[in-house]
């Protein structure tokens, strides 16, 4: 309730909703009211919000906050909130950030998602938003996440994104992750893939899969 309450206080006067939350008690109950402000400031200027978050807070409160502006900003403005997750320095905030945003995009538009990924540099920021699309996408369409996903494979670019596709498939559709990973072309995504199925598959559902 607090946290809902103080995020709709900061779309109306996000300094004095910001000053209550950074008035409660230390600890979750701060930072988690901090992070609904934030959220809720973000919805008139995201940027300044963020830049709050990343320059006064620390340790897990900054985290939670930068993925709540992220969170706010990507639902209606996806490609904004991820070039600004991006110049974040690279680690633990950053991914935070980028997570939240790619899963608010891939809802909307995951192929647009897609596209800005592969504009990243290699490295963590694009390895990290690779796999939180695969596993968004595979829930909510895996046929077309299989598809994108084979075509990386074809491209030897498939390992990480094939593996999360099929942990994600295979949790809801087993039979269905397991026929698109044998039809994936020879190799290691192909094997990675099979492998993550079954594992899945008979963690969730022993007798079926040995069926």
């Amino acid at each position: 309730f607090l946290q809902a309450f103080v995020g709709g206080w900061a779309r109306i006067d996000a300094p004095a909703a910001l000053a209550f939350a950074q008035g409660q008690p230390a600890g979750l109950l701060r930072e988690d009211a901090t992070a609904a402000a934030l959220g809720g400031w973000a919805t008139a200027d995201p940027r300044a919000a963020g830049a709050f978050a990343y320059e006064k807070l620390n340790g897990p409160g900054r985290t939670k906050a930068l993925a709540a502006v992220a969170e706010t900003w990507a639902s209606t403005q996806p490609a904004e909130a991820a070039a600004w997750a991006a110049t974040l320095p690279p680690g633990v905030l950053s991914e935070a950030a980028l997570r939240q945003t790619v899963t608010m995009w891939a809802n909307q538009d995951p192929f647009a998602a897609a596209k800005w990924i592969d504009t990243l540099p290699a490295g963590g920021h694009r390895d990290a938003a690779l796999l939180q699309l695969a596993h968004e996408w595979a829930a909510q369409d895996p046929l077309g996440a299989a598809q994108w996903a084979t075509e990386r494979a074809k491209a030897g670019e498939g390992d990480g994104v094939t593996n999360t596709l099929a942990a994600t498939w295979a949790r809801f559709d087993p039979k269905g992750a397991a026929a698109w990973a044998a039809a994936l072309p020879a190799g290691d995504a192909r094997d990675d893939a099979a492998i993550t199925v079954a594992s899945t598959w008979v963690a969730s559902d022993p007798a079926a899969a040995g069926a």
